[in-house]
C-alpha cells in the first residue's frame, strides 16, 4: 500500500495489485475506485512482465488522476 498526500493536505491510501499468470499478467491501482488496470501477455520473463505491468498501471493512474484534477 502506498500513501500519497491529498490535495486537501490529508492522506489517501493507494493499493496496487499484480497477478502474474502463465499466459496473462494483470495489474490494478485502486484507491476505493479502480484508477487503472492493465493486462499484458506474460511471455518468457514473468518478473520483467510483472514490473512492466506495475509501472504502466501506475503511470496510467497518475495520468487519470492529473486529468481529473
Amino acid at each position: 500500500m502506498l500513501q500519497a498526500d491529498a490535495a486537501e493536505g490529508g492522506c489517501v491510501s493507494i493499493t496496487a495489485g499484480i497477478d502474474i499468470g502463465s499466459t496473462v499478467t494483470k495489474a490494478v491501482v485502486f484507491d476505493g475506485t479502480v484508477l487503472s488496470s492493465i493486462a499484458l501477455p506474460t511471455g518468457w520473463n514473468p518478473k520483467e512482465t510483472g514490473e512492466k505491468a506495475f509501472h504502466e498501471a501506475l503511470r496510467a493512474a497518475v495520468i487519470k488522476t492529473v486529468e481529473n484534477g
